[in-house]
């Protein structure tokens, strides 16, 4: 049997010698005290979700939410290949902190300056981050078949720390205890 590749000594090894690119591409960026990673999907319907517009609107959610708690920590927005940048920059440019930072960086890389990874859809690339020790956070709303389905956990909960039902208390708490409070 073979290992899994996210822990294989030779990608880690891999990816810590390609920590310079953080120089490189983030020059007036601090990253001594980590950062926050949110990988964004698409803004299109999902079957999964509870209305047609829950992508878009959770991730503008999620930007407000993290704008408002002005935390110290630059934030790493994450897009996918097929992300409406559109929607993104427009978010982005509503915000008042200026720790906003768009990254192409693979999951693997982000993960080594993460303190908290978050996602509204579940993403494998949480998988990277969690096997990296980062806490994961799925900040979603699924739709009622999928909760019961799923027996109100994460389609992908073996890889999220905290699996939050669209409760924004519930997401600024889960934030502010890995970031605010965290000893590293």
């Amino acid at each position: 049997m073979f290992r899994g590749t996210r822990l294989r000594h030779s990608w880690i090894n891999f990816i810590n010698k390609n920590q310079y690119l953080y120089k490189e591409y983030y020059k007036d960026v601090d990253f001594s005290n980590g950062a926050i990673v949110f990988v964004v999907g698409t803004f299109e319907p999902v079957a999964d979700l509870r209305n047609d517009n829950s992508t878009k609107l959770l991730f503008i959610e999620t930007i407000k939410i993290l704008d408002n708690l002005d935390l110290d920590l630059p934030i790493l927005i994450k897009p996918h290949c097929y992300t409406q940048m559109d929607v993104v920059h427009s978010a982005l440019d509503s915000t008042n902190s200026n720790n906003f930072y768009i990254s192409y960086f693979h999951p693997t890389l982000l993960s080594l300056k993460a303190k908290v990874w978050i996602c509204n859809l579940y993403s494998t690339t949480c998988a990277d981050a969690y096997c990296m020790g980062v806490k994961t956070i799925e900040y979603t709303d699924y739709s009622d078949g999928v909760l019961e389905a799923s027996l109100g956990k994460s389609l992908g909960h073996q890889y999220i720390d905290y699996f939050i039902q669209n409760n924004d208390s519930d997401l600024r708490l889960a934030i502010i205890e890995n970031t605010v409070n965290s000893s590293e």
